[in-house]
């Protein structure tokens, strides 16, 4: 009964994790998308001055 509940339990913190995991890369991409989009149109400002 208690290797069960264990593998439960281990289960159940792989899956939160992987989750974890694909969220924590979806904001890293989009906020990796904005930095890259705002240096991009920085340089193009500063090459119209």
């Amino acid at each position: 009964m208690k290797t069960v509940i264990h593998g439960a339990e281990v289960s159940w913190i792989n899956g939160n994790f992987c989750y974890m995991r694909i969220v924590i890369h979806c904001i890293v991409m989009t906020i990796s998308t904005i930095i890259y989009y705002s240096n991009d149109s920085g340089v193009s400002n500063i090459e119209r001055q």
